[in-house]
């Protein structure tokens, strides 16, 4: 499914879709996210890498 980062989408069922991740309010390693990073930066929390 191609979609734009940091698109959020509801699904029917309790598991993301392949290369996806749930949002659950967890924190994401920058270093792991980069593209979502340099889309959304700290808007939503955190702190600059």
């Amino acid at each position: 499914m191609d979609a734009y980062i940091g698109t959020i989408i509801p699904f029917g069922f309790d598991y993301p879709p392949i290369d996806w991740a749930q949002c659950q309010g967890q924190t994401l390693q920058v270093s792991q996210n980069q593209a979502l990073y340099a889309v959304i930066g700290n808007y939503y929390g955190g702190t600059p890498p």
